[in-house]
């Protein structure tokens, strides 16, 4: 089962242009940068990663504060979830692969990389 969110992590992280475009509508660029970097993150790890806010701030060249919005605006939406929240540690996310679909599936978009992100989470 770890393995099958892998895939899908993989998978969304791969899309094709107009699917990242779509993305970028749905979400704004901000956010969409902040998701596409946490997915980057759990490529490396499990089902579950850490993030330090610092770093995302550092790699994405915004402000610690820009990252803590976005981050709260993805679990807002449902698209991130923080399953244990470090005090002087970072915070261990999951993303919600579901939720990441069903931005797609609301709109209608007809795309075929929308068949590649798997319902299960």
């Amino acid at each position: 089962m770890e393995r099958d969110h892998q895939f899908e992590v993989d998978t969304l992280f791969h899309m094709e242009h107009e699917v990242l475009y779509r993305l970028v509508q749905e979400l704004g660029l901000t956010t969409s940068f902040v998701l596409l970097r946490l997915c980057d993150e759990q490529m490396r790890g499990d089902r579950h990663f850490y993030a330090r806010q610092d770093v995302l701030s550092q790699d994405l060249s915004m402000s610690v504060s820009t990252v803590q919005r976005e981050i709260k605006e993805l679990q807002r939406r449902g698209l991130l979830r923080i399953v244990q929240s470090g005090i002087g540690s970072p915070n261990l996310y999951r993303l919600n692969i579901k939720a990441i679909r069903r931005l797609f599936e609301d709109s209608g978009e007809e795309s075929v990389s929308i068949g590649m992100l798997s319902a299960r989470d």
